[in-house]
């Protein structure tokens, strides 16, 4: 019986052994797990970290273009209005050029006609004289 309690106690001993390497393996892999899963959740909250970061810069640009349109949009408006003033403005010279090339040739046609009619009068003034 004592060499069979031995046996026992023997087996014993080496389950006890055998408990305390798992044990120890098993608060290894629990360490490491938990440093991972710290590691993990840092690598998370640095992602969120940047993602907000670069989330405020996608907002900040889209405010800069919609800044950008409303000014495009204000600037095709002067263009326009500006366009206009000038094809009006474009108008009124030709118009006014016409105008002022027909008074030249009416000129011209009337210098002729003062010219035949003093050439003729100072001819026959002059053949009155002699």
């Amino acid at each position: 019986v004592l060499r069979h309690i031995d046996d026992l106690h023997d087996v014993l001993d080496k389950e006890q052994s055998s408990d305390e390497d798992r044990q120890k393996y098993c608060e290894t892999k629990l360490r490491q797990a938990t440093a991972a899963k710290s590691n993990k959740q840092r690598e998370a909250e640095d992602a969120k970290s940047i993602i907000a970061t670069y989330q405020n810069e996608l907002d900040t640009v889209v405010g800069q273009i919609g800044s950008l349109k409303a000014r495009m949009e204000d600037l095709d408006k002067q263009v326009a209005k500006t366009t206009s003033a000038r094809q009006a403005e474009r108008t009124a010279f030709e118009k006014s050029r016409d105008t002022n090339h027909a008074a030249l040739e009416l000129l011209g046609v009337a210098e002729k006609r003062l010219e035949r009619f003093y050439a003729t009068s100072l001819v026959q003034a002059s053949e009155k004289a002699q």
